[in-house]
């Protein structure tokens, strides 16, 4: 039997993730041409879970008012040493939020991670845009892209 400790300080011996809901995580489908120099809307066409069925067109339109843990982990290929790559997270078509980052030389590849807690009305929707300074166009590594959420039970 597991446990785990409840946010009163107490154990709850059966916890369940019923009230962590609506929850999703998502993948894209293939690799993605992310051109030069403009922020580009990945498409995440393979859902991995999606609890409620609130994971659509890429975007994740929770319809239940509270507080979410929203997160994508990037992974540009086909790069060169001093091109930077950015994610961004969207909210209601608004940047809520941007990390920037590098391409490692030595792997031709860069990764880029984003976290955050949001509130969430009944209404919005969230984004992830990414764009690289490469030169030229370079691709995101569907196999080790992500998008994922949920809301934050009890609050």
């Amino acid at each position: 039997m597991s446990s785990v400790i409840r946010g009163d300080d107490n154990f709850d011996s059966t916890p369940t993730v019923s009230s962590n809901v609506p929850a999703f995580s998502a993948k894209p489908s293939s690799n993605q041409d992310i051109p030069d120099n403009t922020y580009t809307k990945l498409l995440f066409g393979t859902e991995i879970v999606d609890t409620n069925s609130k994971f659509t067109d890429s975007k994740f339109t929770p319809t239940v008012s509270g507080l979410y843990f929203l997160s994508t982990t990037v992974l540009f290929s086909d790069g060169v040493g001093s091109a930077f790559i950015r994610a961004r997270l969207m909210k209601n078509g608004s940047e809520l939020l941007v990390n920037v980052d590098q391409y490692d030389s030595n792997s031709g590849t860069g990764a880029i991670n984003l976290s955050a807690l949001v509130e969430a009305n009944t209404t919005d929707y969230f984004e992830i845009f990414v764009r690289q300074t490469r030169g030229q166009p370079t691709f995101v590594q569907a196999a080790q892209t992500r998008f994922s959420g949920f809301k934050l039970a009890g609050v």
